[in-house]
Parts: C-alpha cells; sequence; structure tokens
C-alpha cells in the first residue's frame, strides 16, 4: 500500500495490505510535491493506519531515518540507504562547491 496523503492508503487497507509505504510525493499526477522526506506523512500514517508504516524517500541523513522510526515508522528505505555510490556522490560534490 502506497499512500502521499492520508485519503490514498486507506481504500486498501480492507483488502489486506500488509503494510503503508510514505512517500514525500507519489505517481499520481495530482500528488504534492513536499520537500525533504515527508515525516509529517509518516507521523500522520503511524497514528492511523493499523499496518506498519515504512518510510520511503529523501531520507539523506542518519538523523532524519532516525526521527522517521521515533515519528513510528517501523522502517527506512531510499537510494541514501541502499545505494553507497550515490552518497558518495552527493558528499564529492558538496566538498566540491
Amino acid at each position: 500500500m502506497v499512500g502521499t496523503t492520508l485519503v490514498g492508503p486507506h481504500p486498501v487497507l480492507p483488502a489486506g495490505a500488509g503494510n503503508s509505504l510514505a512517500r514525500p510525493s507519489g505517481p499520481s499526477p495530482d500528488a504534492q510535491v513536499r520537500p525533504g522526506p515527508g515525516l509529517d506523512l509518516v507521523a500522520e500514517l503511524a497514528r492511523e493506519v493499523p499496518v506498519p508504516v515504512i518510510a520511503e524517500g529523501r531520507y539523506h541523513l542518519a538523523e532524519q531515518a532516525a526521527e522517521a522510526v521515533g515519528l513510528g515508522a517501523h522502517a527506512v528505505i531510499g537510494t541514501a540507504i541502499t545505494h553507497p555510490t550515490t552518497i558518495t556522490r552527493w558528499f564529492a560534490t558538496a566538498v566540491a562547491r
């Protein structure tokens, strides 16, 4: 189950969704693009849905991931965690400025 707003995930809950993926912006054309990792959505989903919340997208710092877990996420996934060459490039670009 993927939701970019709290309205998005509710229809699939009765169908037996096993978790909720909190993304800061999603695939639908009407999805709002939010800056940062969408911690407000993580907190909202964790309060409102009866399934585990997985935080995904725009987590560039360990502190952001820790905050998501503190807000109720059961896990945090994303490129910065699963693709070390990407985060290395971010650091190299920042240092070169």
